[in-house]
């Protein structure tokens, strides 16, 4: 209902006809931390660590998890709805990589740390790569994460975060906000989505 009134208040409409647009694009339908909370349990053929206390698992089995993990949450679900809707292309991207703060973090800090530590950074990237590319196939157009926004393979530079910080219950310090980024970062990947929808064509929208 908020939305809808925001819709109004903007002179929108709360109606889509899906014929109208040549093309779509849908943000953020993963995180990296899907492959974080797998690789906490699990260490996939291509992963270095392979201590006590996590189940070594093939690689096929690891991006399975992850990709699992990535379809049952909402943003894919509207991507996977919207394409048995309509034939047009639809793009996806996943959510920026947390800025390179996270290693100051609270929440992720020692997880990042870990990572850096036992080598697996780059590999873990792959993973989630690879994950993506399972959940895509030929249905998805899957557009990356600008190369030239990326401090390392898993963070994004700091230049591009938010600076916001997370809101905190009451009586507790406001975290710095690393998974969000700026409008900075938002022009890159707006140029990204724009040579997408160059390359659709045709005479609609999208």
């Amino acid at each position: 209902m908020a939305a809808q009134a925001r819709q109004a208040e903007l002179g929108e409409t709360d109606q889509v006809t899906l014929a109208d647009f040549d093309a779509f694009a849908v943000i953020g339908v993963a995180s990296f931390r899907a492959a974080l909370n797998v690789y906490a349990a699990c260490r996939g053929e291509a992963h270095a660590a392979r201590g006590e206390g996590h189940q070594l698992v093939s690689d096929a089995c690891f991006e399975a998890a992850v990709a699992g993990i990535v379809a049952a949450r909402a943003p894919w679900w509207l991507a996977a709805r919207l394409r048995t809707e309509t034939k047009a292309p639809i793009a996806v991207m996943a959510a920026p990589m947390y800025a390179a703060s996270v290693l100051r973090d609270a929440r992720f800090g020692a997880r990042f740390e870990g990572l850096r530590r036992d080598g697996d950074e780059a590999a873990l990237a792959a993973s989630m790569e690879r994950a993506m590319r399972r959940l895509t196939h030929t249905d998805f157009s899957l557009i990356h994460q600008p190369a030239e926004t990326l401090d390392s393979p898993a963070t994004t530079k700091e230049r591009f975060r938010s600076g916001k910080p997370v809101r905190a219950a009451a009586g507790r310090v406001a975290a710095p906000d690393v998974a969000h980024m700026n409008t900075a970062y938002g022009r890159i990947v707006l140029d990204r989505l724009f040579a997408f929808c160059a390359g659709v064509g045709g005479d609609n929208k999208a």
